[in-house]
């Protein structure tokens, strides 16, 4: 009984300075359920994990083991916003991909005989992000397009607003035309693994009889400029989501910029 016991020959409890280092087999401790496993509690204590139900996987959140129902391990659901609101996280969820595109600008307006400029498109920026790096919540902001320049005069387009997805990622809005012919920048992602710029307004010949210019579309094509004012024709407004407003032609106003828009797509 050496190295087991310490001088004791008859003992109801054992207590811990009794027991040598590994002397205890999992078949000296009973009450154990078929199915249940051990492992370590926030005590550090070993504990045991319920049984699951049939079908069940084990599963890790980074700090304690519990059951899941077994997926497919692929997409389960899309959840697409087109106006400001929040995200919640499904249950059994283990990876997003979030898109996140910001708002096309206001192409500019004109007086007469003058040519304007177009808005620039939206920036988007593409995140992937696992479960623990998610609220149970996430605010999405979904940016306005910017609405085009008055007609009558040298009348800049307003900027298109921002999106983001809570303060993981965003995307800025393409910036309005310029009365004097000159095009919008694009806007730009941040904070995304993939972040890329929209598309510049086009710029037209102030004083020249060439029309207004093309807006600028959205990165990856999610929406394209608005046509430019002619003759007779009015200037476009920018095509969701994220499209820039044409520039007007003379004496017009410019073409609106589209919203943007915030795509979650959501993996088991």
């Amino acid at each position: 009984m050496s190295g087991f016991l310490s001088g004791r020959t008859s003992l109801t409890t054992v207590q811990t300075a009794d027991l040598a280092n590994d002397a205890v087999s999992l078949s000296k401790m009973a009450g154990l359920a078929r199915g249940k496993l051990i492992y370590g509690d926030a005590s550090g204590d070993p504990a045991a994990l319920a049984v699951g139900s049939a079908d069940d996987v084990l599963t890790h959140d980074g700090t304690d083991f519990d059951w899941a129902a077994a997926g497919g391990g692929g997409l389960q659901s899309v959840q697409v916003f087109t106006s400001s609101g929040t995200w919640t996280k499904p249950a059994g969820l283990v990876r997003a991909s979030v898109w996140v595109c910001g708002a096309g600008g206001g192409g500019s307006g004109t007086p007469a005989s003058k040519y304007g400029g177009a808005a620039g498109g939206g920036g988007v920026a593409i995140e992937l992000l696992a479960t623990a790096s998610l609220g149970a919540t996430e605010t999405v902001t979904i940016g306005a397009g910017g609405t085009g320049g008055a007609a009558g005069g040298n009348n800049v387009g307003a900027g298109g607003g921002t999106s983001s997805f809570g303060s993981l990622c965003s995307a800025t809005g393409g910036a309005g035309g310029s009365g004097s012919g000159n095009s919008g920048s694009p806007g730009e992602g941040s904070g995304g693994d993939i972040n890329l710029n929209g598309v510049n307004g086009g710029g037209s010949i102030y004083n020249s009889d060439t029309g207004g210019a093309q807006g600028g579309g959205s990165a990856l094509g999610f929406g394209g400029g608005g046509r430019g004012g002619k003759s007779g024709l009015d200037a476009g407004n920018g095509r969701r989501y994220g499209g820039g407003g044409g520039g007007a032609n003379a004496n017009n106003g410019g073409g609106d910029g589209a919203d943007g828009i915030v795509v979650v797509w959501e993996y088991n």
